[in-house]
């Protein structure tokens, strides 16, 4: 019978003992039962599942299910990956498909988003999110104001006063 049994959506998936961990997307699950043939298809299957570094990844969410993610969509564009979420921004907790995103970028990605709030409507949870993607090698690109995107020190620092001052106008 098959040796491997390939999971899609892994978070972090690789190919052990392979060296393609980032260049993966999908784990692989292997019971070594034929060891030659096994092996080869091993191989032969990392071969079919490398990917393109740098893909652009979109993000869209609603809070309520009587808002429409049409407007959202289209600005956002051809996307290589697009995950949406209907919950509201207060905070990250309960995003599904926030979740399945972080899971899924990885260095030399970059994440779009028609606009700050739809990412996080809170300033620490925007802020942490964007640095933690920073850390990895992820770049977020907000659609709507460009002068955010996290691809330079001065767009860091802008996002940071519009994220304080957003959540200021929603508190008031």
């Amino acid at each position: 019978g098959p040796c491997c049994t390939v999971h899609q959506g892994v978070p972090g998936g690789h190919l052990p003992g392979t060296g393609y961990g980032a260049s993966i997307r999908v784990g692989v699950e292997c019971h070594w039962t034929e060891t030659t043939s096994g092996l080869k298809r091993l191989l032969d299957m990392s071969e079919k599942m490398t990917r393109v570094v740098g893909q652009t990844v979109g993000y869209a969410r609603v809070s309520s299910s009587d808002q429409n993610l049409a407007r959202q969509l289209e600005a956002l564009g051809d996307v290589d990956k697009l995950f949406t979420d209907q919950a509201s921004g207060k905070d990250v907790d309960g995003r599904a498909q926030l979740k399945a995103m972080l899971n899924c970028v990885c260095a030399g990605d970059v994440i779009t988003v028609k606009s700050p709030d739809r990412l996080a409507r809170d300033t620490i949870d925007l802020l942490t999110l964007v640095r933690d993607l920073g850390e990895r090698g992820v770049k977020v690109s907000f659609v709507d104001m460009p002068e955010l995107s996290t691809d330079s020190p001065s767009g860091g620092f802008v996002l940071t006063i519009f994220a304080a001052v957003a959540e200021l106008e929603r508190r008031m």
